[in-house]
């Protein structure tokens, strides 16, 4: 997981590195099963073995479900599906708390909610985590689909909103322009709501979502 994250990002290719499957599945009535294998491929070689793409915790937990009809011994979801087991991953690869928030935003499938904001700051420890928020925070505008997301996720991993006020309180000082945009993208996500149903209207794929809709990457 961390050596793809590095090609990815970083521009340069991981040590020993075998692309075993890499073609587009939507539509097609082998994304499942053809999934299934990958998390049996993952389950068994742990941290050897990472499988991504086009596909989300729920398609997952179908294929889990699939292979486990046919193996003796169980299989589990991958790692980077589970809120604890996530954060213990990326405990374990010895990461700072930028790196882990970066890892996390780019190989997590499943939903960034409080449970996951819970792991994170057990890790990492409150004020890191919250440092790192801010810092994410500051330098984008407000009122853009960037901020919207990066607020979602921080409100629905259960960090607080009112600490958040503060900060932003000293970041746009008298700038009412911008504290009306801010008031308003707290409105826009649905915070507000009775059912406190917190969602960003540019998310495309629901981490829940069963379907298949595009490609999917055996390393």
């Amino acid at each position: 997981m961390l050596e793809t994250y590095r090609a990815a990002n970083e521009d340069k290719e991981p040590h020993e590195y075998y692309s075993l499957l890499d073609g587009k599945t939507q539509g097609y009535a082998h994304h499942i099963p053809l999934l299934a294998v990958c998390c049996l491929i993952v389950d068994r070689l742990a941290d050897q073995a990472y499988v991504y793409g086009d596909i989300t915790a729920g398609q997952c937990r179908n294929a889990v479900k699939l292979a486990n009809k046919y193996l003796d011994r169980p299989i589990s979801l991958p790692d980077y599906c589970d809120p604890k087991r996530m954060a213990l991953r990326l405990k374990q690869l010895s990461l700072s708390v930028d790196q882990a928030f970066d890892l996390l935003d780019w190989a997590y499938l499943g939903k960034k909610d409080s449970a996951l904001g819970a792991e994170m700051r057990q890790s990492y420890g409150a004020e890191a985590c919250y440092s790192e928020w801010e810092k994410r925070l500051q330098p984008i505008q407000v009122g853009t689909a960037a901020f919207a997301r990066v607020l979602t996720d921080y409100l629905n991993m259960g960090f607080d909103l009112e600490r958040l006020c503060r900060c932003y309180a000293v970041w746009m000082r008298d700038d009412k322009d911008e504290r009306r945009a801010f008031i308003q993208a707290i409105l826009e996500i649905g915070l507000c709501n009775e059912n406190r149903n917190i969602a960003f209207a540019g998310a495309a794929i629901d981490p829940d979502r069963e379907e298949p809709y595009g490609n999917m990457i055996l390393e």
